[in-house]
């Protein structure tokens, strides 16, 4: 008798066992999303603030060489241009 209760307790603590490494594995599971999803939205963030920055200091230069009446601002210019047009919007 005292056999037959143990392997009922062997087998409620093994179903127990079993529920808690299916929940523990989904949480993982959603966890791990979570952050694969946070790690892709602050990669497109970082690299849109990449592409701002850029721009800044561009259209500063190209202001600048306006501004001076340089030789190089229609190379400052193709710069500007290549970035909206090829670059920012790809």
């Amino acid at each position: 008798m005292k056999n037959e209760q143990c392997k009922l307790y062997l087998n409620l603590i093994e179903d127990y066992v079993a529920k808690f490494a299916s929940i523990v594995e989904k949480k993982v599971i959603k966890y791990k999303k979570n952050i694969i999803d946070n790690q892709i939205l602050l990669n497109s963030i970082c690299d849109i603030s990449m592409y701002l920055y850029t721009m800044i200091i561009i259209t500063t230069r190209l202001d600048k060489s306006i501004e001076l009446s340089l030789r190089n601002n229609n190379y400052e210019n193709d710069i500007v241009n290549f970035w909206i047009n090829h670059v920012i919007f790809i």
